[in-house]
């Protein structure tokens, strides 16, 4: 996913130097939703994580909450995906590439609370 959000910022050098990258070849609107679509293709494999190591429901509930967190942000720059501008698209990737940086670190936290969680008594 990293891999995909970095083509999005170098899509005019990749361009240039004719590499060819996902938003070189599908251009930038359609590899921005396809990057989308499989940051989005991670839930049932983190939901699958979950049900094998018996995660406490904190973990579903942090999981969500970064899925809804996701799904605010391509809503609230909904027409800025489905328009055609380039350079709008391009700095709409970097905006969800600093916010993918943050779901990863906080989905990590996560993962590693929850696992200590499931695995240790718990005392009140």
């Amino acid at each position: 996913m990293n891999s995909l959000w970095e083509d999005l910022a170098d899509y005019f050098p990749d361009r240039m130097s004719g590499a060819k990258t996902v938003p070189v070849v599908f251009g930038p609107r359609n590899g921005l939703l396809l990057t989308v679509a499989l940051g989005y293709s991670l839930l049932p494999l983190m939901l699958l994580v979950g049900v094998m190591f018996s995660l406490p429901v904190f973990f579903y509930v942090v999981l969500f909450g970064l899925a809804a967190f996701v799904s605010a942000r391509l809503i609230q720059h909904r027409e800025t995906l489905l328009g055609g501008d380039v350079e709008r698209l391009l700095r709409l990737g970097d905006v969800l590439s600093g916010d993918f940086v943050i779901v990863a670190i906080i989905q990590t936290l996560n993962l590693m609370l929850s696992g200590y969680l499931s695995v240790s008594p718990v005392i009140f």
